[in-house]
């Protein structure tokens, strides 16, 4: 022999299985917006590494040229190490 919910038992029953659908759907996007996330990690940490690398050939170039010392960018000029 069956046995019925009564209504509000059901209602409970059914906003708790919506409820974690809509928990499940949240952390599926959560998941998504991690990997977008990670993606935009690695591409900002290439441009930072290349960045690095022209910092490092900019400054030896104007090194081997200049000797060591100190620029400032406002006027430009270049101040040597005594």
């Amino acid at each position: 022999s069956s046995t019925s919910f009564s209504e509000e038992e059901l209602k409970q029953l059914i906003e708790l299985k919506n409820d974690i659908n809509q928990l499940s759907f949240n952390f599926g996007q959560l998941s998504i917006n991690k990997i977008k996330l990670e993606k935009t990690e690695n591409q900002l940490t290439k441009q930072l590494e290349s960045l690095e690398n022209k910092e490092k050939t900019l400054a030896k170039r104007l090194s081997d040229k200049y000797g060591k010392g100190s620029i400032d960018l406002e006027t430009g000029t270049f101040t040597p190490i005594q």
